[in-house]
């Protein structure tokens, strides 16, 4: 784990502990500041919060106000983005989502993840007090994993943003890279390491021709699809 991310983990933990108290079961940590490339200007950090029973108005409140206290701060605690789950009989009852923006903080009632963003989790993360909760909570099949792959290459193509907003078009290139490494390696990489897997294996990331990039992205990912029937 980052070492900075580290320090602000002990304190994060800290405050839950100091909220919850023995119902505070797990903290996860995934995402670039486990699996490398964690950039402060650029990136979250990503996380799972277990706690013992359902998840109270009075514990929501309390999840605000924390995480308000966080974005006030202007310090990298307020990267923090996760999910807060309530388990009874190791099942989900209840959760509350924290997200980038506030608007965005809701209450939800399951992890929410598909099988691409529970097989990256799994892949790579960091668990504080190691009760492995998540391996019974989350799961996936590889067959989706892939399919998700596709519909999302179709979906970057087909949104006008490609070409006109910057950093969505920065955001659609690189993760068609890393679902290219996924889809032939069955394995994940680092945002950070992917710029040189890919132009050591296919093509340089083509920033200023996105569409032909993805297009060359789908076309190794069919190719790959056809050997390996």
């Amino acid at each position: 784990m980052n070492e900075v991310v580290k320090n602000v983990v002990e304190q994060f933990n800290k405050d839950l502990s100091g909220i919850f108290g023995n119902r505070l079961l797990e903290i996860i940590i995934y995402g670039s500041s486990v699996r490398g490339g964690f950039c402060p200007d650029s990136s979250d950090i990503d996380f799972i919060v277990l706690i013992k029973s359902e998840l109270s108005n009075d514990d929501q409140m309390k999840i605000q106000n924390l995480h308000t206290q966080y974005r006030k701060s202007k310090s990298i605690v307020s990267l923090f983005e996760g999910r807060y789950i309530g388990l009874e009989n190791d099942k989900v009852t209840s959760g509350y989502y924290v997200g980038t923006n506030p608007k965005g903080w809701k209450p939800i009632h399951n992890l929410g993840f598909g099988d691409l963003e529970s097989a990256m989790i799994l892949d790579s993360y960091k668990a504080i007090y190691k009760t492995d909760l998540l391996n019974s909570l989350i799961n996936f099949d590889w067959n989706v994993v892939y399919k998700e792959i596709s519909f999302q290459l179709d979906e970057f193509l087909t949104n006008d943003l490609l070409l006109i907003n910057e950093a969505y078009k920065k955001y659609a290139l690189i993760t068609a890279a890393r679902s290219l490494y996924t889809y032939t390696m069955k394995g994940f990489i680092s945002k950070l390491d992917v710029h040189d897997w890919i132009k050591n294996n296919y093509i340089d990331i083509d920033y200023g021709n996105p569409i032909m990039f993805l297009k060359n992205v789908k076309f190794e990912i069919e190719s790959f699809k056809s050997s390996h029937i």
